[in-house]
């Protein structure tokens, strides 16, 4: 069983994240949007019409980054520390995995993001 987990990580001090069970799906994803300002890696489902109206609709500003360019994504690098956690907690058992994403999530902290948008240059 596949699972697809969309991240918000921002740095007004606030986290959230959505784990869908799957791939994550256009309509999804353009509902997720529905936020502030997004960074975008070239995953195609960022690229899809919906998603592009709902940014114009919402006035949410869209930055995508170039191809093959991890170092510059914020999210890759929270990534690893959810990836970290999750390797500690051995989860072998796909039902036991989206709790322990949220413990894993819930260890992550605004400083965290902000820290990670200051190695990606988005922040001072």
């Amino acid at each position: 069983m596949q699972y697809d987990d969309i991240v918000l990580c921002a740095t007004e001090w606030k986290t959230c994240h959505t784990v869908y069970c799957g791939g994550t799906t256009m309509e999804q994803f353009a509902e997720y949007l529905k936020t502030d300002i997004i960074v975008m890696d070239n995953m195609r489902s960022h690229h899809a019409k919906i998603v592009k109206q709902v940014l114009d609709e919402s006035e949410i500003n869209d930055l995508y980054l170039p191809p093959y360019s991890p170092d510059l994504n914020p999210i890759e690098k929270m990534g690893s520390k959810l990836k970290a956690y999750l390797r500690k907690e051995k989860v072998r058992i796909a039902s036991e995995l989206p709790p322990a994403i949220e413990r894993a999530f819930s260890t992550v902290r605004a400083s965290d993001c902000l820290g990670w948008f200051r190695s990606c240059n988005y922040v001072q």
